[in-house]
Protein backbone atom coordinates (compact mmCIF):
# COMPACT_ATOMS: atom_id res chain seq x y z
CA UNK A 1 0.00 0.00 0.00
CA UNK A 2 2.89 2.35 0.64
CA UNK A 3 4.00 2.17 -3.03
CA UNK A 4 0.54 3.11 -4.26
CA UNK A 5 0.42 6.04 -1.86
CA UNK A 6 3.82 7.26 -3.05
CA UNK A 7 2.77 6.94 -6.69
CA UNK A 8 -0.41 8.93 -6.05
CA UNK A 9 1.57 11.67 -4.32
CA UNK A 10 3.92 11.87 -7.31
CA UNK A 11 1.01 12.07 -9.74
CA UNK A 12 -0.52 14.92 -7.74
CA UNK A 13 2.90 16.61 -7.56
CA UNK A 14 3.21 16.45 -11.37
CA UNK A 15 -0.30 17.79 -11.89
CA UNK A 16 0.01 20.60 -9.35
CA UNK A 17 3.46 21.61 -10.59
CA UNK A 18 2.35 21.84 -14.20
CA UNK A 19 -0.75 23.82 -13.22
CA UNK A 20 1.40 26.24 -11.21
CA UNK A 21 3.71 26.74 -14.20
CA UNK A 22 0.90 27.26 -16.71
CA UNK A 23 -1.40 29.50 -14.69
CA UNK A 24 0.85 32.62 -14.67
CA UNK A 25 1.07 32.32 -18.46
CA UNK A 26 -2.69 32.49 -18.90
CA UNK A 27 -3.21 28.82 -19.75
CA UNK A 28 -6.55 27.46 -18.56
CA UNK A 29 -6.39 24.73 -15.92
CA UNK A 30 -5.84 21.23 -17.28
CA UNK A 31 -7.46 18.01 -16.17
CA UNK A 32 -5.29 15.27 -14.71
CA UNK A 33 -5.93 13.22 -17.85
CA UNK A 34 -4.62 16.07 -20.01
CA UNK A 35 -1.54 16.39 -17.79
CA UNK A 36 -0.83 12.66 -18.09
CA UNK A 37 -1.14 12.81 -21.87
CA UNK A 38 1.28 15.75 -21.94
CA UNK A 39 3.67 13.82 -19.69
CA UNK A 40 3.60 10.87 -22.09
CA UNK A 41 4.25 13.14 -25.08
CA UNK A 42 7.11 14.81 -23.20
CA UNK A 43 8.53 11.35 -22.53
CA UNK A 44 8.63 10.70 -26.28
CA UNK A 45 5.38 8.83 -26.96
CA UNK A 46 4.06 9.82 -30.38
CA UNK A 47 1.20 7.38 -30.95
CA UNK A 48 -2.21 7.69 -29.36
CA UNK A 49 -2.37 3.91 -29.03
CA UNK A 50 0.87 3.82 -27.00
CA UNK A 51 -0.31 6.63 -24.72
CA UNK A 52 -3.66 4.85 -24.27
CA UNK A 53 -1.87 1.63 -23.35
CA UNK A 54 0.35 3.48 -20.84
CA UNK A 55 -2.64 5.13 -19.17
CA UNK A 56 -5.01 2.18 -19.40
CA UNK A 57 -7.68 3.97 -21.42
CA UNK A 58 -9.02 3.73 -24.95
CA UNK A 59 -7.25 5.21 -27.97
CA UNK A 60 -10.41 7.18 -28.67
CA UNK A 61 -10.21 8.82 -25.24
CA UNK A 62 -6.60 9.83 -25.90
CA UNK A 63 -7.50 11.16 -29.34
CA UNK A 64 -10.22 13.29 -27.75
CA UNK A 65 -7.79 14.68 -25.15
CA UNK A 66 -5.19 15.40 -27.83
CA UNK A 67 -7.90 17.24 -29.78
CA UNK A 68 -8.79 19.31 -26.71
CA UNK A 69 -5.13 20.19 -26.12
CA UNK A 70 -4.68 21.08 -29.78
CA UNK A 71 -7.80 23.29 -29.82
CA UNK A 72 -6.50 25.06 -26.70
CA UNK A 73 -3.19 25.71 -28.45
CA UNK A 74 -1.20 23.63 -25.97
CA UNK A 75 -0.11 21.02 -28.51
Amino acid sequence: MQLISLMMKRMYWLHDGLQAALEPNGVVPLTRAQVFVIANIAAGETKASAIARNLGVSRQAISQIIGELTDAGIL
